[in-house]
């Protein structure tokens, strides 16, 4: 394009400059310049946002028509639009170098408010900005606040100041706190509650150690896995027992009652007022494994003499019975005692004497009509006895009678005697043996 260069100014004296272009250029002039030279910058991608550029001199370089001027006063008349390109959002900065007032002068201000949300830990900080408003509407003061939240701990200016009882919510600190728990009034000996709802379960994981002199339970149900219960647990395996350990139960306005352990005599015992030794595996000594009156008054009668009748402990009693003091009339022995359970009994003297006999002799019926020996178990535990033999009609049967002989290789047995027939006595024979021991 063909040009004339003009080396001088060219004054107009007021008259307009008319159909003139700007000169387009994609990159900045930087020979010749002085304040005031203009251009049309055409660097952007995009038409709409090409721009007109003035040089403001060394200090403030190129500017973008409409950009802040360093220390001057921006008028913005009505009707004029500040924008951003089309479509496009940004922000109108004004760059100062020291403080300025900055001025709106419009009929209303409007204001968006936006809200978001944050997470702070202790000792995190964060800004408020508060603004207030004319009567007008217009913006009077705009006030930003930096808040720093307190550090967790209880020293001067921390959440917990103050609360040196709260140092930290460490494991270890939680152990030493619990290891120093006491009642909200903190006095000595007074109860401390964990939990206010009686329907709460609490669960214990690992072992529980009640080192106090006392453990209550109210509970009304308990619950024991284990099947054997340890009484004087703290008794040391080198020391030797001086403690009864046993059961009481509380019977309200009755006496109470117990089950124990006896360290003085080595016995268990039961006490529901008076303590009585229970008896276990082994012989039991009166007197010494019982306590009471364990044998009742004996009063003796016609043909009955006793000795040491009277009750209480240790004493021995006997009977001596005279049958030749029996009434001959009613065949009847009488031994008549006290008490509702000692009423008299009475016996027939066929009975009496069949008891008596029954342990001084013996008898069975033989014969088979093959066996001729016959080894017969009396249980008198004595060769001293009588033997006879007899059948069915009372005649006497004669056979071989050899004592204390209990089988063929003729072993020896105080309670056996052997009976020998020359020939087997028949199955019907009916031939009964009697045996009587002699005093």
């Amino acid at each position: 394009m063909a040009e004339i260069k003009h080396l001088v100014d060219i004054n107009l004296s007021g008259n307009q400059l008319q159909n003139a272009s700007i000169h387009p250029l994609g990159t900045a002039p930087s020979a010749s310049l002085q304040a005031g030279r203009i251009y049309f910058d055409t660097s952007p991608s995009a038409e709409v946002d090409y721009r007109l550029m003035v040089y403001s001199g060394s200090t403030g370089g190129w500017l973008e028509v409409g950009d802040p001027v360093y220390d001057s006063t921006v008028t913005i008349t009505a009707g004029t639009l500040l924008s951003f390109g089309s479509g496009q959002n940004g922000t109108f900065t004004l760059n100062q170098n020291s403080a300025k007032a900055f001025t709106i002068n419009h009929d209303a201000v409007t204001a968006t408010t936006t809200t978001a949300t944050a997470t702070l830990a202790f000792g995190g900080t964060f800004n408020n900005v508060s603004t207030s408003y004319t009567t007008e509407g217009h913006v009077d003061t705009i006030t930003t606040t930096t808040t720093t939240l307190p550090s967790l701990g209880t020293a001067s200016g921390t959440a917990l100041e103050g609360d040196t009882d709260v140092q930290n919510v460490s494991n270890a600190h939680l152990l030493t706190a619990l290891s120093n728990l006491e009642s909200a009034g903190g006095s000595a000996n007074q109860n401390i509650t964990i939990g206010t709802d009686s329907g709460d379960t609490i669960v214990i994981t690992g072992n529980l150690t009640v080192s106090g002199t006392t453990t209550t339970v109210n509970s009304e149900t308990i619950d024991l896995a284990d099947n054997i219960i340890t009484l004087n647990s703290n008794l040391s395996s080198g020391t030797a027992p001086s403690q009864d350990a046993g059961i009481e139960i509380n019977r309200g306005s009755s006496s109470d009652v117990s089950l124990y352990w006896d360290e003085s005599t080595d016995k268990w015992k039961l006490n529901d007022g008076n303590a009585k030794v229970i008896a276990t595996e082994g012989d039991i000594t009166l007197g010494t494994d019982t306590i009471g009156d364990y044998v009742a008054t004996i009063t003796g009668s016609t043909g009955i003499d006793s000795s040491a009748a009277t009750s209480g402990e240790g004493t021995t009693h006997s009977l001596s019975l005279d049958l030749n003091e029996l009434s001959a009339a009613t065949g009847i022995v009488s031994l008549a005692g006290t008490g509702a359970s000692n009423v008299t009994k009475k016996f027939t003297i066929a009975t009496v004497a069949a008891e008596l006999l029954s342990d001084l002799s013996a008898s069975v019926d033989i014969g088979d009509g093959s066996a001729t020996d016959y080894y017969i178990n009396h249980g008198l535990d004595t060769k001293k006895v009588i033997v006879q033999l007899f059948n069915a009609d009372g005649d006497t049967v004669i056979a071989d009678v050899r004592r204390g002989i209990s089988d063929s290789s003729n072993t020896a047995d105080n309670d056996y005697i052997k009976v020998s027939f020359n020939s087997a006595p028949a199955s019907n024979a009916q031939i009964t043996v009697l045996i009587h021991k002699v005093a």
